[in-house]
């Protein structure tokens, strides 16, 4: 069996989906492999059954690509995210169906998704060059593009004057087999339904560097994963302050309830990064350090392609939501409006029941929602609702070390400011 991908044999995506595939038609019996080509060959190879089937396309591709001889794979193996840039300070149109979007249209069923969710000017650009200069010229307000694909920005001339805006959409991948195989359809469903539940597609790990041995060590919790960049970035930026110091800080990733406990415990010697709300809380604990490294929006997930929630108040009644246990602020808000709000330990429990449907919205940062989505094992879309909450997050150090407060904070302003790191803001 040979199927063919898009994707780069060198990216994770490419290889975990072959791992997947190798086991389970060696469980059926067959030998695997798989190839690289083009969209465009691959749909040929397709067509002229030169392989077997394709690693994986999203819902209604064969259609689209007027390919009658494939069926998808029942289960999906993992989610794409879509997400949006826009030009720097340019002021978005409020509503969706006043928003101008751009996309490639070689990815032909996005129209049929943004017109779901309420967009009424989708305009399609052959190259993301091309698309990447509307923007400037402001002929688009949006960007639409594969989240992992638009490495390429930072080539551009114009990379300075476009910024990540959101995450819109994420859909689930399923596999192609060509119909002469229909025998084998359902145990290779079942096969990699049984695999992808044990060992989900997990993002590139961050790398955590241990200390210099001629620094003292710090201990930070971040109520991250590891696998976001922004993990990376906000490592190197609090050690470029604290190395100064004769400090060198270690971060772990951990959820947001424990996080609360082991501050409370002394076991961390600081955080990443929370909000004045959490550190009004946690006075007796915790002392912020007055330099904003970031600004959270909690974002609202759905199922439900329309829905736009942009305020506490949008939520419909009687609405059920769930919320990662420990996200102080959201729980106080949406407490006050909605009667069901679940506690969860962390994203990808979150998401999972929004996607199975026990929950309504799904309410978190991207920063932690955003590697979930990647592994989610979710066969239905899901859909960026809205935010409902912004605020400024700043480092946070245990009042054990208050006495590093003042240079830390004087240190770290300088260097973001020598440095002008407003990208800090877009992970």
């Amino acid at each position: 069996m040979q199927f063919v991908c898009t994707g780069k044999p060198h990216e994770a995506g490419y290889k975990y989906v072959e791992k997947i595939y190798r086991r389970a038609f060696a469980k059926l019996g067959y030998q695997f492999s798989m190839r690289h080509a083009t969209k465009e060959d691959a749909i040929n190879l397709l067509r002229s059954e030169s392989v077997d089937g394709d690693c994986g396309r999203v819902a209604h591709f064969s259609e689209l690509s007027g390919l009658t001889n494939t069926q998808s794979i029942p289960h999906a193996y993992r989610m794409v995210e879509f997400s949006s840039w826009a030009k720097a300070d340019h002021q978005l149109p409020s509503s969706r169906k006043d928003q101008v979007i751009g996309y490639n249209s070689n990815a032909l069923f996005i129209p049929t998704y943004l017109e779901s969710m309420g967009y009424k000017k989708i305009q399609g650009f052959n190259n993301t060059d091309s698309m990447i200069q509307a923007l400037v010229d402001g002929d688009i307000d949006l960007l639409m593009h594969y989240h992992v694909g638009m490495p390429k920005l930072k080539e551009s001339p114009y990379a300075k004057k476009v910024v990540y805006h959101n995450h819109i959409l994420s859909v689930p991948l399923h596999g192609l087999l060509l119909k002469k195989h229909q025998h084998l359809l359902r145990d290779l469903s079942d096969i990699i339904a049984r695999q992808t539940t044990t060992s989900p597609f997990k993002a590139t790990q961050a790398p955590n560097q241990p200390p210099k041995t001629n620094l003292k060590p710090l201990k930070f919790s971040c109520a991250i994963p590891s696998s976001n960049l922004y993990f990376k970035v906000v490592g190197d930026t609090l050690n470029q302050a604290f190395n100064t110091m004769g400090y060198h800080i270690t971060l772990q990733s951990i959820s947001r309830g424990r996080e609360i406990a082991e501050l409370k415990n002394g076991n961390m010697d600081g955080s990443c990064g929370r909000t004045n709300f959490f550190a009004n809380n946690m006075q007796e604990y915790v002392t912020k350090l007055d330099v904003p490294l970031t600004k959270n929006r909690f974002q609202v997930w759905s199922t439900t392609p329309e829905a736009e929630i942009n305020s506490i108040h949008d939520f419909p009644p009687q609405s059920s939501l769930a919320v990662v246990r420990g996200t102080i602020s959201v729980n106080q808000k949406v407490r006050q409006y909605l009667p069901i709000v679940k506690q969860v330990n962390s994203a990808h429990t979150g998401l999972q029941l929004l996607a199975a449907g026990e929950v309504d919205f799904y309410v978190d940062i991207i920063q932690s929602a955003g590697p979930s989505l990647q592994h989610l094992n979710s066969q239905v879309p899901i859909y960026l609702s809205g935010s409902i909450h912004g605020a400024p997050v700043y480092p946070m150090l245990h009042r054990k070390h208050i006495y590093l407060q003042k240079q830390a904070t004087e240190l770290l302003r300088k260097q973001l400011e020598s440095s002008n790191e407003d990208h800090l803001i877009h992970y």
